[in-house]
Protein backbone atom coordinates (compact mmCIF):
# COMPACT_ATOMS: atom_id res chain seq x y z
CA UNK A 1 0.00 0.00 0.00
CA UNK A 2 3.15 1.66 0.22
CA UNK A 3 2.12 3.87 -3.71
CA UNK A 4 -0.88 4.48 -3.03
CA UNK A 5 -2.53 8.33 -1.73
CA UNK A 6 -4.40 8.38 1.45
CA UNK A 7 -7.49 10.41 2.21
CA UNK A 8 -8.66 11.42 5.79
CA UNK A 9 -12.61 12.23 6.77
CA UNK A 10 -12.12 13.61 10.05
CA UNK A 11 -9.34 14.44 12.19
CA UNK A 12 -10.53 14.21 15.41
CA UNK A 13 -8.81 12.82 18.66
CA UNK A 14 -8.33 9.18 17.32
CA UNK A 15 -8.01 10.72 13.46
CA UNK A 16 -4.53 12.81 15.25
CA UNK A 17 -3.58 10.18 16.98
CA UNK A 18 -3.65 7.69 14.49
CA UNK A 19 -1.67 9.76 11.97
CA UNK A 20 1.65 9.75 12.86
CA UNK A 21 1.51 5.77 12.55
CA UNK A 22 0.08 5.50 9.28
CA UNK A 23 1.91 8.99 7.68
CA UNK A 24 5.25 7.07 6.88
CA UNK A 25 3.60 4.55 4.68
CA UNK A 26 2.03 7.14 2.32
CA UNK A 27 3.36 9.35 -0.61
CA UNK A 28 1.04 11.55 0.15
CA UNK A 29 -2.02 11.99 2.59
CA UNK A 30 -4.99 14.33 2.00
CA UNK A 31 -7.57 15.48 5.39
CA UNK A 32 -10.64 16.92 4.99
CA UNK A 33 -12.52 17.94 8.71
CA UNK A 34 -15.35 20.68 8.53
CA UNK A 35 -14.41 21.55 12.11
CA UNK A 36 -11.02 22.27 11.75
CA UNK A 37 -9.37 24.89 9.69
CA UNK A 38 -6.01 23.84 9.51
CA UNK A 39 -6.06 21.56 6.23
CA UNK A 40 -6.55 24.31 4.32
CA UNK A 41 -6.73 23.50 0.33
CA UNK A 42 -8.05 19.71 1.49
CA UNK A 43 -11.33 19.81 0.43
CA UNK A 44 -13.85 16.92 0.29
CA UNK A 45 -12.92 16.55 -3.34
CA UNK A 46 -9.17 16.58 -2.77
CA UNK A 47 -9.80 13.69 -0.50
CA UNK A 48 -12.33 11.92 -2.51
CA UNK A 49 -9.49 11.66 -5.72
CA UNK A 50 -7.36 9.72 -3.27
CA UNK A 51 -6.71 6.15 -4.04
CA UNK A 52 -7.93 5.12 -0.09
CA UNK A 53 -10.20 7.16 1.81
CA UNK A 54 -10.42 6.49 5.26
CA UNK A 55 -13.32 7.89 7.56
CA UNK A 56 -12.42 8.20 11.19
CA UNK A 57 -15.29 10.63 11.86
CA UNK A 58 -18.62 9.95 14.09
CA UNK A 59 -20.92 7.07 13.09
CA UNK A 60 -23.38 9.42 13.60
CA UNK A 61 -22.40 11.59 10.32
CA UNK A 62 -21.60 8.60 8.54
CA UNK A 63 -24.83 8.44 6.17
CA UNK A 64 -24.63 12.12 5.29
CA UNK A 65 -20.65 11.94 4.67
CA UNK A 66 -21.39 8.36 2.31
CA UNK A 67 -24.81 10.52 -0.07
CA UNK A 68 -21.93 13.43 -0.79
CA UNK A 69 -19.10 11.88 -1.13
CA UNK A 70 -20.54 8.63 -3.41
CA UNK A 71 -20.69 10.68 -6.53
CA UNK A 72 -16.91 12.13 -6.21
CA UNK A 73 -16.33 8.32 -6.04
CA UNK A 74 -14.46 6.24 -8.71
CA UNK A 75 -14.08 2.69 -9.64
CA UNK A 76 -11.00 0.56 -7.45
CA UNK A 77 -10.68 3.37 -5.12
CA UNK A 78 -10.83 1.46 -1.59
CA UNK A 79 -13.37 3.32 1.42
CA UNK A 80 -12.45 2.46 4.69
CA UNK A 81 -14.44 3.28 8.11
CA UNK A 82 -13.00 2.93 11.84
CA UNK A 83 -16.32 3.55 13.32
CA UNK A 84 -16.43 1.60 16.78
CA UNK A 85 -19.95 -0.46 15.65
CA UNK A 86 -19.92 -2.17 12.09
CA UNK A 87 -23.39 -3.45 11.20
CA UNK A 88 -24.61 0.04 10.56
CA UNK A 89 -21.72 1.38 8.85
CA UNK A 90 -21.76 -1.71 7.05
CA UNK A 91 -25.58 -1.34 5.93
CA UNK A 92 -24.65 2.37 5.06
CA UNK A 93 -21.57 1.77 2.96
CA UNK A 94 -23.57 -1.45 1.12
CA UNK A 95 -26.71 1.62 0.03
CA UNK A 96 -24.55 4.52 -1.10
CA UNK A 97 -21.15 3.52 -2.44
CA UNK A 98 -21.40 2.27 -5.41
CA UNK A 99 -20.53 -1.78 -6.18
CA UNK A 100 -16.75 -0.83 -8.01
CA UNK A 101 -15.64 0.89 -5.18
CA UNK A 102 -13.96 -1.72 -2.32
CA UNK A 103 -15.22 -1.83 1.12
CA UNK A 104 -13.44 -2.81 3.90
CA UNK A 105 -14.46 -1.95 8.04
CA UNK A 106 -12.46 -1.45 10.23
CA UNK A 107 -12.44 -1.27 14.22
CA UNK A 108 -9.26 0.00 16.22
CA UNK A 109 -9.82 -1.82 19.27
CA UNK A 110 -7.55 1.13 21.28
CA UNK A 111 -7.20 4.51 21.19
CA UNK A 112 -4.66 7.40 22.24
CA UNK A 113 -4.88 6.27 25.59
CA UNK A 114 -4.54 2.64 25.50
CA UNK A 115 -2.26 3.11 22.64
CA UNK A 116 0.05 5.91 24.18
CA UNK A 117 2.85 3.72 24.48
CA UNK A 118 2.37 2.14 21.07
CA UNK A 119 0.25 -0.09 19.13
CA UNK A 120 2.56 -2.91 18.28
CA UNK A 121 0.31 -5.93 19.36
CA UNK A 122 -2.77 -4.35 19.91
CA UNK A 123 -6.11 -5.50 18.23
CA UNK A 124 -7.65 -4.06 15.37
CA UNK A 125 -10.98 -6.08 13.92
CA UNK A 126 -11.19 -6.41 10.19
CA UNK A 127 -14.39 -6.87 8.13
CA UNK A 128 -14.44 -7.44 4.81
CA UNK A 129 -17.99 -5.66 3.40
CA UNK A 130 -16.87 -5.71 -0.39
CA UNK A 131 -13.18 -5.49 -1.50
CA UNK A 132 -10.57 -8.33 -2.87
CA UNK A 133 -7.53 -6.60 -1.29
CA UNK A 134 -8.03 -7.89 2.57
CA UNK A 135 -5.31 -9.70 2.28
CA UNK A 136 -3.19 -6.35 1.26
CA UNK A 137 -4.92 -4.23 3.80
CA UNK A 138 -4.66 -7.25 6.16
CA UNK A 139 -0.29 -7.25 5.61
CA UNK A 140 0.01 -3.63 6.09
CA UNK A 141 -2.41 -3.39 9.86
CA UNK A 142 0.42 -6.16 10.51
CA UNK A 143 3.11 -4.12 9.22
CA UNK A 144 2.18 -1.70 11.83
CA UNK A 145 2.30 -4.44 14.61
CA UNK A 146 -1.24 -5.02 14.52
CA UNK A 147 -3.14 -8.27 15.74
CA UNK A 148 -5.77 -8.42 12.93
CA UNK A 149 -8.97 -10.31 14.09
CA UNK A 150 -11.24 -11.16 10.44
CA UNK A 151 -14.56 -11.18 11.42
CA UNK A 152 -18.27 -10.15 10.61
CA UNK A 153 -20.16 -6.99 11.28
CA UNK A 154 -22.87 -8.92 13.22
CA UNK A 155 -19.93 -11.27 14.97
CA UNK A 156 -18.04 -7.55 15.91
CA UNK A 157 -21.45 -5.77 17.21
CA UNK A 158 -22.32 -8.96 19.40
CA UNK A 159 -18.72 -9.20 21.46
CA UNK A 160 -18.96 -5.68 21.51
CA UNK A 161 -21.78 -5.41 23.27
CA UNK A 162 -20.22 -6.89 26.09
CA UNK A 163 -16.88 -6.00 25.62
CA UNK A 164 -17.20 -1.66 24.94
CA UNK A 165 -20.99 -1.46 26.34
CA UNK A 166 -20.17 -3.09 29.75
CA UNK A 167 -16.48 -1.83 30.09
CA UNK A 168 -17.61 1.87 29.64
CA UNK A 169 -20.70 2.19 31.02
CA UNK A 170 -18.79 0.98 34.25
CA UNK A 171 -16.04 3.64 33.92
CA UNK A 172 -18.67 6.64 33.19
CA UNK A 173 -20.24 5.19 36.23
CA UNK A 174 -17.35 4.93 38.47
CA UNK A 175 -16.30 8.63 36.80
CA UNK A 176 -19.03 10.69 37.29
CA UNK A 177 -18.71 9.54 40.97
CA UNK A 178 -15.80 11.47 41.41
CA UNK A 179 -14.37 9.67 44.06
CA UNK A 180 -11.20 11.27 45.63
CA UNK A 181 -7.71 10.00 45.37
CA UNK A 182 -6.22 8.19 47.67
CA UNK A 183 -2.50 6.16 48.66
CA UNK A 184 -4.37 3.55 50.28
CA UNK A 185 -5.26 1.25 46.89
CA UNK A 186 -5.56 -2.56 46.49
CA UNK A 187 -4.21 -4.02 42.75
CA UNK A 188 -7.77 -4.36 41.62
CA UNK A 189 -8.85 -0.80 42.73
CA UNK A 190 -5.77 0.19 40.03
CA UNK A 191 -6.60 -2.16 37.74
CA UNK A 192 -10.44 -0.33 37.41
CA UNK A 193 -8.78 3.44 37.88
CA UNK A 194 -6.65 2.34 34.88
CA UNK A 195 -9.17 1.25 32.78
CA UNK A 196 -11.52 4.52 33.72
CA UNK A 197 -8.17 6.49 33.14
CA UNK A 198 -8.36 4.81 29.48
CA UNK A 199 -11.91 6.22 27.99
CA UNK A 200 -12.43 9.01 30.49
CA UNK A 201 -11.61 11.22 28.28
CA UNK A 202 -13.77 9.95 24.81
CA UNK A 203 -15.52 12.26 23.50
CA UNK A 204 -19.59 11.89 24.27
CA UNK A 205 -20.47 11.08 20.99
CA UNK A 206 -18.11 7.82 21.07
CA UNK A 207 -20.14 6.91 24.42
CA UNK A 208 -23.52 7.54 22.58
CA UNK A 209 -22.52 5.55 19.40
CA UNK A 210 -21.30 2.21 21.62
CA UNK A 211 -24.46 2.59 23.02
CA UNK A 212 -27.16 3.98 20.71
CA UNK A 213 -25.72 2.54 17.81
CA UNK A 214 -24.80 -0.95 18.47
CA UNK A 215 -28.03 -3.20 17.38
CA UNK A 216 -26.99 -5.79 20.01
CA UNK A 217 -26.12 -3.57 23.03
CA UNK A 218 -29.74 -3.28 24.48
CA UNK A 219 -29.87 -6.74 25.73
CA UNK A 220 -27.03 -6.06 27.35
CA UNK A 221 -27.71 -2.73 29.03
CA UNK A 222 -30.59 -4.25 30.29
CA UNK A 223 -28.76 -6.99 31.89
CA UNK A 224 -26.24 -4.89 33.45
CA UNK A 225 -28.77 -2.14 35.35
CA UNK A 226 -31.16 -5.28 36.21
CA UNK A 227 -27.91 -6.88 38.18
CA UNK A 228 -27.05 -3.61 39.85
CA UNK A 229 -30.62 -3.52 40.60
CA UNK A 230 -30.25 -6.72 42.16
CA UNK A 231 -27.51 -6.14 44.10
CA UNK A 232 -28.69 -2.67 45.76
CA UNK A 233 -31.54 -5.05 46.89
CA UNK A 234 -29.51 -7.73 48.24
CA UNK A 235 -27.14 -5.16 49.82
CA UNK A 236 -30.28 -3.25 51.06
CA UNK A 237 -31.56 -6.47 52.98
CA UNK A 238 -28.74 -7.80 54.77
CA UNK A 239 -28.44 -4.51 56.41
CA UNK A 240 -31.93 -3.98 57.37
Amino acid sequence: MSDKTLGIIGFGAFGEFLYPHISPYFPEIKIYDPESNDFEGHTLENVCGQDIILYAAPVQALEETLKTVSPLLQAGQLFIDVCSVKVKPAQLMKKYLKYDVDIISLHPLFGPQSGKNGIEGLNIALCNIHSDRVASVKEFLEQLGLNVIETTPEKHDQDMAYVMGVSHMVAKVFAMMDIPETQQTTKTYELLCSMVDMVKDDSDELFRAIQEENPYVLPTKEKFFSAVKDLEKRLGSTGS
